[in-house]
């Protein structure tokens, strides 16, 4: 059984292997990761793949507390790799 990790790691990878073969890709990861600057480049391809118009990406915990602002009921939200979790 595949697991959620495995099946971002794959999204993961076939992203960057499709934005380093075609050029348009190319550009509308950049025009995705501009909005985004301040993530890491493996969230950014994360989010370039599974949502590229998004503008804002925080963890809902920042929403919450940062901003005052609340998730919608029913809102998807963007897998990514937390590259500092250990599973001990």
């Amino acid at each position: 059984m595949t697991t959620r990790m495995e099946l971002t790691q794959d999204l993961y990878q076939e992203t960057v292997d499709s934005i380093r073969k075609d050029g348009q890709a190319w550009g509308q990861f950049l025009q995705s990761a501009c909005r985004n600057y301040r993530l890491p480049f493996t969230e950014m391809v994360l989010v370039y793949a599974q949502k590229p118009e998004a503008t804002a990406v925080l963890e809902m915990e920042q929403w919450n507390r940062r901003y005052g602002l609340w998730i919608q009921k029913g809102a998807k939200g963007i897998a990514v790799i937390d590259e500092d979790y250990t599973n001990r």
